[in-house]
């Protein structure tokens, strides 16, 4: 039995349906690329996401708009930075939902606004604001709301609403993913580059179906490894909720490393590389 098939069982058992029967159909659905006629998805995405009520095709909202520069450098990067994990609430605090924790606490460390829920595809979007540590930054907070193992289709649904905007102001936009590791120690934190493996990780090889290879990078998050090899006990211990000194341990030791990594990708590096093994 596959570790998938565990963790399906376990989140039946818990009354909390990892993947019902109809979520192949919601996944298939959601794999199809938005064509640049859909207008209306498009206003309906912007619509939602971040309260604006009028607006056209080529246009941004106005929450959005705040957090762009007005004449960026040809060529300068925008960086959507999601995590993914289980749902919350049900889920939050637990180790695979550790990507969560760090980019909420991303969002306070920034002073970005709250949280804009997402009706089109789950998911929840914090921008910088006027009050923000830095209101011109060209940076997205984006949290996943699906299941990890289904991470792929909708991201890459909301992806490319946000790639479509983002380019209209002579951005390039980077997508980058904010995971749990299980093969690293509690406060390790690391980069990965483009063509980087998955390591395993289900939330990964999702949206790498969907995306294909190379077209993001990752911030993995040390929550250390299971004692255990049994495939059981791993399910079971990446549910667990994370222990409070390992949280204080991962704010204090890797939020600044990623803050570190986020000013070195706006000034143009790591985006364009090549993992190196």
């Amino acid at each position: 039995m596959t570790a998938v098939n565990i963790l399906t069982k376990m989140h039946v058992s818990r009354k909390l349906a990892f993947i019902s029967a109809s979520k192949p159909i919601i996944g298939a659905a959601a794999t199809t690329m938005l064509q640049p006629t859909t207008n209306m998805k498009t206003r309906l995405f912007f619509d939602r996401s971040f309260c604006h009520s009028s607006m056209s095709l080529g246009s941004l909202p106005t929450r959005l708009t705040a957090s762009i520069p007005r004449s960026p450098r040809v060529g300068s990067p925008y960086l959507i930075i999601c995590s993914i994990g289980n749902p919350e609430p049900e889920y939050e605090g637990t180790r695979h939902n550790v990507g969560h924790f760090v980019v909420e606490k991303l969002r306070q460390y920034y002073g970005f606004s709250d949280w804009y829920n997402n009706d089109l595809e789950k998911c929840k979007c914090a921008l910088p604001t006027s009050s923000s540590t830095s209101p011109d930054l060209p940076v997205l907070f984006y949290k996943s709301g699906t299941y990890m193992n289904v991470s792929g289709a909708p991201l890459k649904k909301n992806y490319n609403l946000l790639k479509q905007y983002t380019e209209s102001k002579g951005y390039v936009p980077v997508l980058v993913i904010v995971n749990d590791e299980l093969g690293f120690k509690v406060g390790k934190v690391q980069l990965r580059k483009r063509k980087a493996g998955i390591r395993g990780h289900n939330g990964l090889r999702s949206i790498k179906q969907q995306l294909g290879d190379g077209n993001f990078l990752t911030i993995n998050v040390g929550v250390d490894r299971c004692q255990s090899k049994d495939s059981r006990d791993v399910a079971e211990y990446v549910l667990d909720k994370t222990p409070r000194e390992d949280l204080r341990r991962i704010e204090a030791e890797c939020i600044p490393k990623i803050v570190t990594y986020i000013d070195e990708m706006l000034e143009g590096k790591h985006i364009n590389e090549l993992h190196n093994p």
